[in-house]
This record gives structure tokens, C-alpha cells and sequence, in this order.
């Protein structure tokens, strides 16, 4: 997961194990209280004081907390806290962030063992004139073992869903969603072949969980208002994918590669770009699959003279979006010069050592061939897909 301060920029796939570790050694300032929170009548006053005892713990890191859930811990030991990376973000983050209860109210009408507790957090460093909001987020509370405890919204929120299996995965949908067999066997048939073409063992227990839209996908994950729009998901630690766009639904190609291959991307250190790309030529991207992506490209080529394999993909950490598709297009001509041998051998260049790799470079060495060589032919062969016909297949 990738997450620029403040702005909360999306990387397609989350990471939730790279939350986890060090515990806690800094708090943010004091929790604030908006105007419309009742401090009085219980169980508002101990639900408060939950609430920022956990705050005030360094919740960055997910650590092991008599605060939160133990059944929620059990479940996702590597980062139980599913807000995580849209509330708190690192400890540097974290640091300069500041949290305002806004509402402690039952989950549901007349109901007295759940409660919703809704946060506004806003950030500040020494380079901003005033405090910016950057996320609403809600967490809940619970009864458990006999006291009161955090726990998610996915929970809470899902509890009442349909469950379909079709091993390995676990569909989850509301009543209101009309269930597509077909589009669910596809996403199996996906998951198999791939874990088959790169030798790796096919994930046991994945959990993709259906929503009508982006705001209510984030809604599950207790994020009620975040600057941010994607279609989709995944926490790959965890097990969970969640599609919030129609054109998803139960097929959901580009975020089931990065659950089957983040063992792989993981262990080789895998540029972020690389990784993204590699999604992409497997699985498409927002709709489009993998030669749709690559005409969209070849006409950016066209449109954009500047544009090259060295400005998209020549630095250690590409800002243009269009390196994760340019990534993609390095990819297929690795498999198209030896098939998944090369592509493996394109995903696990990277260098050992203090030596940052750009994807050039490592696509350089994997190649062996000079870079402007290369870039030329990289060139060629998108454009090349300009002359093609639109595929009627959907990607990811």
C-alpha cells in the first residue's frame, strides 16, 4: 500500500502486514469532542474513554491491545485495524494528525450493545498555514467478555449479507445484489491459472466482498468521507477484496492477481510500479483489459511526444500514471521473449543492497539490452496496438 500524507492516494493493492511491528511511543494531541457528543449518559463517558485510551496508544502500528476486539485480532493478527491506512497512516503521520469525536450513537435504533463512533481527523505540520479534515472515519463499540471493546465496521455492517462459496473464494453481498455464477466461477478459474502459471500455491481463503458502490466499499472498511476514488481493493494479508464499482461485481481480475502473486512481488522486492503493471497485464485496470490499456496508451504516446520508457519509468518512485500501464507493456514483451521465465526474471531483477533500482534499469539487465534499444522497442510494440481491434472482454 502506497499513501501520500494527507492526500490518502490509493495504491491498488493494501499491504496490511507492512502495518504491523513496533509498538506505540507517541500520541497525537488530545482527542477533541464535538459539540453534538452526550459526555454524560452512559455509556457514553466509558465508550469516550475507550476511544482515546486507543487513540492515544499509537494505533499506526496495529499492536496487540486489550483495547480492541481479541476475535478481531485472532482473525487479522498482521493489522486488525482495518481503518488503518486511510485514518492514521505512519507514525510521522500520525504525529501531525489530529482526531474529533463527533458522534458516540447505538449502531441501530434502541439498540444498547453496539455502538458507532465517528471521528474526523484533520492534520497539520509546519508547512500549513491551518488544519486540514482528511478522513471520517467510524469504528464500533462492542460488548465482549463481559466489558467494552473496538471493533470494525465490516462486521457490523455485513453481518446480515449472503455468503456464496466457490472454494477458494467467499463471496459476500447484500440481499440486493443479484449474484452472477458465471462471473464468480470466472474469478476462480482466474485465481487457479494464475497460481498455476507462476508456481505458487493457490490461496486457501479469500473473502470478496461485494458493495453498490465506492462510498459504500469504503463505508465497510469505516470510512465514512475520504478524498479518494477507486473501484476497488484489496488487503492482501488479510484475505479480503472488496469491489465497489457494478463493473466488478464477482470478476475482479486485477486485485485477485495481487493476492495470488503478493507472496511472490513481496519476496523479490518487486518495484511498486512493477507490481502494479503486473497487475494490470493480467488482469486489466478499472474496466479495460490489457490491450484496451495498451491502445489507451499507444494514443498517449501519439498525444504526448515527451513521453518516454525513460521519464515514465526512469526513476525510483514514477509519479505519471501511466508507468503502471508502461510497466504492464515491459511485461508482455518479456512473456512474448520467454514466456513466464522472463517475466519472473523482469519481476525479481531488483538488486540487493543500498543500489535503488528504477524498473529501467532492472528491465535493462533482464533484457540485456541497451536502454534506448529497448525503449525503442517498447515504442514499437505499443503503438502496434493501435492498429487492433477492441477486445469484447472486461479486465480489472
Amino acid at each position: 500500500m502506497r499513501r501520500s500524507p494527507v492526500l490518502l492516494i490509493l495504491a491498488i493493492a493494501v499491504d496490511a502486514s507492512a502495518l504491523s511491528g513496533q509498538s506505540a511511543s507517541s500520541a497525537i494531541p488530545p482527542v477533541e469532542i464535538g459539540l453534538g457528543v452526550d459526555t454524560t449518559t452512559p455509556p457514553a463517558p466509558e465508550l469516550l474513554q475507550l476511544w482515546r485510551r486507543y487513540l492515544q496508544s499509537g494505533p499506526y502500528d496495529s499492536h496487540a491491545t486489550t483495547l480492541w476486539s481479541a476475535a478481531e485480532q485472532r482473525r487479522w493478527p498482521g493489522g486488525f485495524d482495518l481503518t488503518v491506512p486511510w485514518c492514521y497512516g505512519t507514525r510521522e503521520d500520525y504525529a501531525n494528525s489530529q482526531a474529533i469525536v463527533l458522534d458516540i450513537a447505538p449502531a441501530k435504533w434502541g439498540d444498547t450493545t453496539s455502538y458507532a463512533i465517528r471521528t474526523l481527523f484533520v492534520y497539520r505540520d509546519s508547512t500549513m498555514a491551518k488544519p486540514l479534515p482528511y478522513a471520517l472515519c467510524r469504528v464500533y463499540a462492542t460488548r465482549e467478555g463481559g466489558g467494552w471493546v473496538l471493533a470494525n465496521s465490516l462486521n457490523q455492517l455485513t453481518r446480515e449479507w449472503r455468503r456464496t462459496r466457490y472454494a477458494p473464494i467467499t463471496f459476500v453481498y447484500p440481499s440486493t445484489h443479484r449474484f452472477n455464477v458465471a462471473r464468480a466461477r470466472r474469478s476462480v478459474r482466474f485465481v487457479d491459472s494464475v497460481a498455476t502459471a507462476f508456481r505458487v500455491r493457490t490461496p486457501r481463503n479469500l473473502a470478496l466482498y461485494i458493495a453498490d458502490s465506492q462510498e459504500g466499499m469504503f463505508r465497510l472498511l469505516g470510512v465514512d468521507v475520504l478524498p479518494n476514488r477507486t473501484p476497488g481493493l484489496a488487503y492482501t494479508a488479510h484475505g479480503l477484496l472488496f469491489s465497489g464499482s457494478p463493473i466488478y461485481g464477482e470478476w475482479y481480475p486485477h486485485e485477485l492477481a495481487h493476492m495470488v502473486l503478493d507472496s511472490l512481488t513481496k519476496a523479490w522486492h518487486t518495484p511498486f510500479a512493477l507490481d502494479e503493471g503486473l497487475a494490470m497485464w493480467l488482469g486489466g485496470s478499472r474496466g479495460r483489459d490489457f490491450p484496451t490499456l495498451m491502445r489507451d496508451l499507444a494514443v498517449a504516446l501519439k498525444a504526448r511526444p515527451s513521453l518516454s520508457l525513460e521519464t515514465l519509468l526512469g526513476s525510483p518512485s514514477p509519479t505519471d500514471t501511466l508507468a503502471y500501464p508502461a510497466a504492464a507493456a515491459l511485461l508482455q514483451l518479456a512473456y512474448e521473449r520467454g514466456k513466464i521465465a522472463q517475466v519472473k526474471a523482469l519481476l525479481s531483477g531488483r538488486r540487493p543492497g543500498e543500489t535503488v533500482d528504477t524498473v529501467l534499469d532492472i528491465a535493462e539487465r533482464s533484457f540485456d539490452e541497451p536502454r534506448e534499444r529497448l525503449a525503442a522497442v517498447w515504442r514499437s510494440r505499443i503503438l502496434q496496438y493501435e492498429q487492433t481491434k477492441p477486445h469484447p472482454g472486461k479486465g480489472g
